[in-house]
């Protein structure tokens, strides 16, 4: 008996949810399918980044007629992402929701008809697609249609991170991100040059068969970057880096022309010579390169020694200021162990004093 009792009410709770969910199904039918917003596309210019948003893609599209389903309650979008990843590490290549619930406003006009895509990561390849779908009133419960069919798909690049650094008086090394598309490694044109307007100087082209071990441009593939040591042809001299993507890809519409331009100082060549010795310590002489010799109408040009010892972690402190390329100091006994040397060039305007190369340092190796 009590088996029959439990086998009826369970049958009455199926038949309840069974009749309840007829409803549902009878009241959603009521409702037109929810249309993809359409002509999808990356905004120009809407490729870059900034401190507050990271990598960002804006994104701008269109409506169709009948859009806003008659009887909702709200209409809503959903972005999604497919990342074209790095073979060599972890990502996944899954399209996934990036941002959603992006409520569609009907006064006066329907918009959002635009739409920012941040936190991106740098020198990546993304599809990008969104779907859309409304909620509704049943009852007294609202519920959610089914998302609509996908928009239009786009593919687009973000932009390329791009950092140099000093490595000697004649050489630089320039890091950048190691880009894929779904059909490989993409190629570059990076262009060095002393003037940030970049005017007649020749790139050198970059492409898959000059990456890889025991080739001019080395993969970090802990950090994605590709790095490539360039040889300059002065030392103390700031030089100016960009980096451009040389796309065939007939289906990537959208990506950035150039990296942003970013400069560096090689290191200013000095060397130091024993003049003579004591009991009292040892005289030296140092010596280094002059810097910016062609700029002496318009800047004004000064160095700081800054002496520094290996056995702490102390910041090295300035002991002179000088005009010329050359001084002489005095070690105590023991002290060429351990005290190094620092020069640091300072280059202001004439005019107004203000630093001519604001945020780039000029200075030696140890």
């Amino acid at each position: 008996m009590k088996l029959i009792k439990k086998f009826l009410s369970i049958l009455l709770t199926i038949i309840v949810l069974f009749a309840e969910f007829s409803c549902m199904a009878v009241y959603a039918a009521e409702y037109d399918q929810q249309k993809p917003p359409e002509k999808l596309r990356a905004a120009e210019n809407g490729i870059g980044n900034n401190q507050y948003e990271g990598y960002y893609v804006d994104l701008e599209w269109e409506y169709p007629s009948g859009f806003i389903v008659s009887g909702s309650s709200g209409t809503f979008l959903n972005f999604y992402i497919q990342e074209v990843p790095k073979p060599y590490l972890s990502s996944s290549s899954r399209r996934e929701l990036k941002e959603g619930g992006i409520k569609v406003e009907t006064s006066p006009s329907l918009s959002p008809t635009s739409y920012r895509l941040k936190t991106l990561k740098s020198g990546t390849i993304y599809y990008i697609d969104a779907t859309a779908y409304y909620r509704y009133y049943d009852g007294n419960n609202t519920r959610q249609s089914n998302e609509s069919q996908a928009s239009n798909r786009i593919k687009v690049m973000t932009d390329i991170d791009i950092n140099v650094y000093s490595v000697g008086p004649n050489q630089i090394k320039i890091e950048w991100d190691d880009v894929w598309s779904s059909n490989g490694r993409i190629s570059y044109k990076l262009y060095v040059s002393d003037s940030d307007k970049f005017s007649n100087v020749p790139s050198r082209y970059i492409d898959p068969s000059s990456i890889g071990p025991g080739k001019p441009v080395q993969v970090n593939q802990t950090t994605g970057k590709l790095e490539y040591t360039h040889t300059v042809s002065e030392s103390g001299k700031v030089y100016y880096v960009k980096i451009e993507p040389d796309i065939s890809d007939p289906e990537l519409l959208y990506y950035p022309q150039a990296s942003k331009t970013v400069a560096v100082s090689s290191f200013i060549l000095a060397r130091g010579t024993k003049i003579s010795s004591s009991s009292e310590g040892t005289r030296w002489r140092l010596d280094w390169s002059p810097v910016y010799a062609g700029l002496t109408d318009i800047v004004d040009i000064k160095y700081e020694i800054y002496r520094g010892d290996t056995r702490t972690n102390e910041l090295p402190g300035r002991i002179q200021t000088v005009s010329g390329n050359s001084i002489s100091i005095i070690l105590k006994p023991g002290e060429e162990e351990y005290v190094y040397f620092i020069i640091r060039a300072i280059v202001t305007r004439k005019d107004n004093g203000q630093p001519y190369y604001p945020g780039i340092k000029i200075e030696s190796d140890k």
